[in-house]
């Protein structure tokens, strides 16, 4: 099995701002994202991420990807992260397979950078809308778990994938066949949890010999986190993974949606934005 060295890759393009340095933005968004999808982070910018929404929230954005396969997809990635100033590259090929090595590289930057700030992270994917006046409202509920726990919805028992052509397949490389089922982990779809937890596996991981993993879910929120004796807080209920039942999850606990069709996502800002500003006009 292959020890992961969590200080042999490192950053080709940083963010421009400074994190965890500003005291009314203390949440981190890190976005999980294909280097090729463009798109998907132009829209994330001009929805979630637009500046007003983002300073009244108390949040910043990091776009997490790796290397492309061509020269001509780098020239725009530097392109996007001048204009941006948004992008953190790590030094791997960025594929399926590497997603451990995105939040290895993600996770070392914000450790360098945030130390024991009090900063609550929360990490997704570019298919993924927040609304984030639910999330606020979490955090107000969860903020002393957090400090050793991870928010999220969490698997229990899943098989695991021995078949060579399955997406999630999980050769006895990464993990011995006398293994039948995962132990506890988060749905990459998103999680929430501390610096405190962070720096925790960061340290942990940076002092110890850990086996690499390709499912970065597992490999963080749950390989990870049960050798750093890090929880979990589990509420599937505000996690919509079908597109449908929107407006009555939304209304609901509803906090964190998959959307790969983009008429559903532009259906579910604008009826995420419309609620945001009602709450600011009546506040």
């Amino acid at each position: 099995m292959n020890i992961i060295n969590p200080f042999a890759y490192h950053f080709l393009i940083k963010p421009r701002f400074k994190i965890c340095v500003n005291k009314s933005k203390n949440i981190l968004i890190i976005v999980h994202s294909a280097v090729s999808n463009i798109l998907e982070r132009a829209y994330y910018r001009t929805t979630i991420g637009r500046d007003w929404i983002r300073k009244y929230f108390g949040f910043d954005i990091i776009f997490v990807i790796g290397k492309p396969s061509s020269s001509q997809m780098q020239t725009l990635i530097v392109q996007e992260a001048q204009t941006y100033g948004d992008i953190l590259q790590g030094d791997f090929d960025d594929n399926y397979y590497n997603l451990t090595l995105k939040a290895v590289v993600w996770m070392k930057y914000i450790a360098e950078n945030c130390g024991e700030k009090n900063q609550i992270i929360v990490k997704t994917d570019d298919d993924v809308m927040i609304d984030l006046k639910r999330l606020k409202e979490t955090l107000l509920q969860y903020t002393e778990q957090l400090q050793n726990k991870y928010f999220c919805w969490s698997h229990k028992y899943m098989p695991i994938e021995r078949r060579s052509d399955a997406r999630w397949y999980m050769p006895e490389t990464e993990m011995v066949a006398s293994h039948r089922l995962y132990d506890e982990y988060c749905s990459g779809l998103a999680y929430v949890t501390s610096m405190s937890v962070i720096t925790k596996q960061w340290e942990y991981l940076s002092t110890h010999k850990v086996h690499f993993n390709r499912i970065d879910d597992f490999f963080v929120t749950g390989k990870l986190a049960a050798e750093a004796e890090i929880g979990h807080i589990s509420e599937p209920s505000m996690f919509n993974i079908f597109e449908i039942n929107l407006n009555e999850s939304l209304n609901g606990n509803g906090t964190f949606f998959l959307m790969h069709h983009r008429n559903t996502r532009q259906f579910l800002w604008k009826k995420m934005l419309k609620k945001w500003t009602n709450s600011l006009t009546s506040s």
